[in-house]
């Protein structure tokens, strides 16, 4: 429970992956090195994940870290850990899901707002040109309808 709370506290209101160096060690099978998912223990105390203990069994009768005789029948479920890594899996799943809808769904829809207001204020820049260049079509319409005023011939002596 220890390891619970500090976890808790080490991690309320950050948003950044799992740091492996705050999950128990005793969640990690000795021989994997991986977080174990049917967790059996040994009559000396060792936590193994089932199918690699058994495997090592194959090959060698002992307890791969005490070296003591060790056989399959010895083996028996290690309920406490187990109970432990579904119930620490299930809070960061809980943990993930709370955090994407309250930080990632209000940050989606800061961005989708954002983009909206970006579409209407481009929209409205586009409206204002449009505008423009229709009465600088028509000035230069209204300009090429306008006859010039007639040239009067010069009346040069040559």
């Amino acid at each position: 429970d220890d390891d619970d709370n500090n976890n808790n506290n080490n991690n309320s209101g950050s948003k950044s992956s799992v740091n492996p160096s705050i999950i128990p060690s005793y969640f990690f099978c000795p021989l994997t090195k991986t977080i174990m998912k049917d967790p059996v223990i040994t009559p000396d105390g060792t936590t193994f994940e089932r199918r690699s203990i058994l495997r090592w069994l194959i090959l060698q009768p002992c307890n791969p870290v005490t070296g003591t005789p060790l056989s399959h029948v010895d083996l028996v479920d290690d309920h406490l850990v187990r109970t432990s890594i579904d119930k620490a899996r299930k809070e960061a799943w809980i943990r993930y899901v709370v955090e994407f809808r309250d930080d990632d769904a209000e940050d989606a829809v800061k961005v989708y707002e954002e983009k909206v207001v970006e579409k209407e204020k481009k929209q409205e820049l586009l409206e204002e040109m449009l505008d423009s260049s229709q009465l600088l079509n028509a000035a230069i319409s209204e300009e090429e309808s306008v006859e010039p005023p007639p040239v009067s011939p010069r009346n040069d002596p040559q």
